[in-house]
């Protein structure tokens, strides 16, 4: 169950990075402004490197959700999505260039939620779907192993 609703919730944060990426870039930096402060210090090109940045963890978070079982994948996502939260708590607390507000405190929550979720689900399925690859590739081994050993009773 925690598998299925972990590759949803995936999904559903690709979709709405996907959608953050489209906003910024075709609606330029209003979007922006309810989250950072409106001090005039993000200008066109930050505008653009924050949507570009939101699109790939969009692809990475998407690729995740299909592939979940993918170790590389699923810890480039989980350091992806910490790299994001340590971005805007920073932002929040050390550069105070984010104002807390709904948009800025969901994203915090989400993020939060997301890595912890993915690091406490961790072990409980990449690591079984590792010993089972193990399992897999010992059996196959075997099979190889009597099929060789028929032919040479042959």
């Amino acid at each position: 169950m925690t598998l299925h609703c972990l590759r949803v919730w995936l999904f559903i944060i690709s979709l709405s990075l996907l959608a953050v990426s489209a906003i910024i870039y075709f609606k330029d930096a209003h979007f922006l402004s309810k989250i950072y402060n409106g001090n005039g210090k993000l200008g066109a090109l930050s505008s653009r490197l924050i949507a570009t940045i939101s699109m790939l963890m969009s692809l990475l978070a998407g690729h995740c959700a299909y592939e979940v079982h993918n170790k590389r994948f699923y810890s480039l996502c989980i350091w992806g999505f910490l790299l994001m939260l340590v971005h805007f708590v920073s932002e929040m607390t050390f550069f105070t260039t984010i104002r807390p507000s709904i948009y800025s405190i969901t994203t915090i929550v989400c993020l939060g939620l997301t890595v912890g979720w993915m690091v406490f689900a961790y072990p409980r399925y990449v690591e079984r779907t590792k010993h089972a690859a193990m399992e897999s590739l010992r059996s196959s081994h075997s099979r190889q192993n009597l099929s060789k050993a028929g032919r040479h009773h042959e």
